[in-house]
């Protein structure tokens, strides 16, 4: 393992140990279980990201009216 640092806040300081205590973990634990458990459920489901292509350039509101209808479109499907 590797060491990290950062800064909090003291109420930051306050919270994390106090639910850290109620958990039975010391402040280390329980940074190490939040961000275990953050990375884990980020990269678990992968957000699929729509690509438009819009065939050549296109002024903000052209662009943004495609984009609109896509998602017109694809609400009526569900």
């Amino acid at each position: 393992m590797k060491q990290a640092s950062t800064y909090l806040t003291a109420e930051e300081l306050i919270e994390l140990d106090r639910h850290a205590k109620a958990r039975g973990l010391s402040r280390a634990a329980m940074i190490h279980d939040l961000i275990t458990d953050f990375l884990r459920t980020r990269t678990a489901r992968p957000r699929r990201v729509s690509t438009f292509d819009f065939g050549g350039p296109v002024d903000p509101d052209e662009r943004r009216r495609i984009i609109g209808e896509a998602y017109e479109r694809r609400a009526d499907r569900r």
